[in-house]
């Protein structure tokens, strides 16, 4: 999580204040700057939870004086941008103007497409999980049983063109505890998501173009990121609610169909009969996962516990359109403090999408219910 200083976090949220843009242009080592401040018009960045490539990128560049325009000389899919939303505020202790921003992505590009009137240059991109999604294995490819989990997945990422210094990537303790084949033509994306699903971990793109794995997030137990409030002091602009039960599920069920070990399965259960998503108030709702690497009863439990956290988020969603809050990211949980709340209404939620422009105006996203299993 990034950490904003007080006074900056205040200049945000402040009825007055100085916002601030800026986009840069890297080579594709994404250290090298090409281009400084280049000419946004409008823009914005999507973050989005439930897609593979975390962040994607809409933007559009003045293109008056031709620096943009693309050809293989100059701009062109070898360009890393990257992308800064921050704030000026005045530090009374040291009686001078203060600046402080954050990055908000690092892209790859897509699409280019340049406008005669007016004379512009619009650009899509993704995250660097494009670089690790085209990167395919030419051969079937096997990871040993025994070999180190982390390490693994550095050297899938490190074969793909991401080094180990862009990874943050934890030391589990965990090996592998299977062979993992996969064939000629599997990404080495989907190598890396499935290895690391397979041990419960989470594995994305962070706003710093840095790949992270990291624990699912309980959302029961894990501290709040963010509380979002309405009134005259508060951080919305406008919110709306809904709900629906289309994605609900109360009972996981993880088997493990490796080929060299005997077939294992676990499953974790909604039972609580406090709970108004449990088996018995609602019905079993099953959500079924199958992985050949999974190989103990054990690690299919603990792939099913932390299922189950994450499948029973009720789709109680929460939209809202917010002030300027660009350090936030997806996968955490925030509270919203409604003024108009039921006692049973949820006041926690997933974070699950999240819309910043690069133009004046608030930010907006979604959160899905976390509902108590108890």
């Amino acid at each position: 999580m990034v950490t904003v200083p007080a006074l900056a976090e205040a200049a945000f949220l402040a009825p007055v204040t100085r916002h601030t843009r800026r986009t840069d242009i890297y080579l594709s080592d994404g250290t090298t700057e090409w281009l400084h401040d280049a000419p946004v018009i409008d823009g914005s960045v999507s973050v989005d939870y439930g897609r593979d490539e975390r962040r994607a990128l809409d933007i559009t560049f003045d293109n008056i004086d031709g620096v943009v325009s693309y050809s293989p000389t100059g701009f062109w899919y070898d360009k890393i941008i990257k992308c800064f939303r921050g704030v000026e505020y005045y530090d009374t202790s040291a009686l001078s103007w203060k600046s402080w921003e954050t990055q908000i992505g690092a892209f790859m590009i897509d699409t280019l497409k340049e406008s005669n009137f007016p004379t512009t240059v619009s650009v899509s991109g993704r995250d660097y999980t494009k670089k690790m999604l085209t990167s395919k294995f030419v051969v079937m490819t096997t990871f040993a049983q025994g070999s180190s989990l982390d390490t693994t997945i550095k050297n899938i990422a490190l074969t793909a063109g991401i080094p180990n210094s862009q990874t943050l990537i934890p030391a589990t303790g965990k090996t592998l505890g299977t062979d993992f084949i996969f064939d000629r033509g599997i990404s080495k994306w989907e190598a890396a998501k499935q290895i690391a699903d397979a041990y419960g971990f989470e594995l994305y793109f962070d706003a710093f173009g840095i790949l992270t794995m990291r624990t699912y997030l309980d959302p029961v137990t894990s501290p709040l990121s963010y509380t979002f409030f309405t009134g005259e002091d508060g951080n919305l602009v406008t919110y709306e609610k809904s709900i629906s039960d289309t994605r609900l599920y109360n009972h996981v069920v993880v088997s493990g169909e490796s080929t060299d070990t005997l077939p294992v399965w676990a499953e974790a259960r909604n039972d609580n009969p406090d709970s108004p998503t449990s088996i018995g108030r609602i019905g079993d709702r099953l959500y079924q996962y199958v992985s050949s690497f999974i190989t103990t009863t054990a690690q299919a439990q603990d792939v099913a516990d932390r299922f189950l956290g994450i499948h029973s988020l009720q789709e109680y969603d929460f939209n809202f359109s917010s002030l300027m809050l660009p350090w936030l990211e997806v996968g955490e949980v925030i509270e919203f403090i409604d003024p108009k709340t039921e006692e049973t209404q949820p006041d926690r939620f997933l974070m699950d999408t999240l819309t910043i422009p690069l133009a004046l105006g608030p930010m907006s996203g979604t959160g899905k219910r976390v509902t108590v299993l108890g």
